[in-house]
């Protein structure tokens, strides 16, 4: 509950920063949509705790107390065990997300969230739920396959939450603070670039937390081709189909070849 509650916290500061330091002008900042994300984020947070009981750090507690995975057979334990699970777990994140936009059936599911023609804090919770069952299950086995601690567990669910409600708020940081960031961690202007209705631009720069992974792989793109402030975002579908608004196609999307 209180996990929940300092997220919860943190959105709402992002929203407030969106309107203090505003990066761009929104194309689509209804209540519709807005609700409409975030409605879909309150079903995935409900789907999330009916699949999982108790989350992830319960998953992970399961294992730990059996000793199963590969960190306790390694002996790997106390802060550098904690350090190398969360770096490799958002590692495993990062392929995840990369993957989700060169398998098909994955692309389907993954698309719900780039049909958002205007990237903000709510769009960090514009997910399928079928995408959010496919990740529950990715990092169960994770967690049990390697032994990664509780806390690592729970430690980097917050980072990975924060960090998504951070990179993709509508919010612009002074030019030295973007760059002093990047070094480690991915920033909005760095993630809104993924979110281009440019294919050669979105599908580069999949991180969520660590910027290095792009950099490591060979896909990361500074800045985009058009101004921040007049990119377009989204897909060309999304663009043409104000539908693309409403909690009902959303959930319709993977199943359908037009919005």
């Amino acid at each position: 509950m209180l996990l929940t509650i300092g997220l919860l916290t943190w959105l709402l500061l992002m929203f407030s920063m969106e309107r203090i330091w505003l990066r761009r002008g929104s194309a689509d900042a209804t209540f519709r949509r807005v609700g409409a994300n975030l409605f879909l984020g309150g079903i995935n947070w409900g789907l999330a705790r009916l699949l999982v009981p108790g989350g992830l750090v319960l998953v992970a507690l399961f294992a730990e107390v059996r000793l199963w995975g590969a960190w306790p057979f390694l002996g790997l334990n106390g802060i550098f065990e904690i350090i190398l699970s969360i770096v490799f777990l958002d590692l495993a994140i990062w392929l995840q997300h990369w993957a989700s936009h060169k398998i098909g059936w994955l692309w389907r599911i993954h698309r719900v969230h780039h049909l958002d023609i205007c990237v903000d804090a709510s769009t960090a919770v514009r997910f399928h739920p079928a995408e959010i069952f496919v990740s529950l299950a990715y990092k169960a086995m994770l967690i049990i396959s390697l032994g990664i601690s509780s806390f690592a567990v729970a430690s980097f669910e917050i980072l990975l939450a924060a960090s998504a409600m951070f990179n993709h708020a509508n919010m612009r940081l002074p030019d030295s603070l973007d760059k002093m960031l990047r070094v480690l961690i991915v920033t909005p202007d760095m993630h809104r670039i993924h979110h281009s209705i440019d294919r050669s631009e979105h599908d580069t720069n999949f991180g969520f937390f660590f910027s290095f992974w792009d950099k490591v792989f060979g896909v990361y793109t500074e800045n985009p081709k058009t101004p921040h402030v007049k990119m377009l975002l989204g897909l060309h579908e999304s663009r043409v189909a104000t539908r693309v608004r409403s909690l009902w196609h959303l959930l319709l999307a993977p199943f359908v070849t037009k919005i």
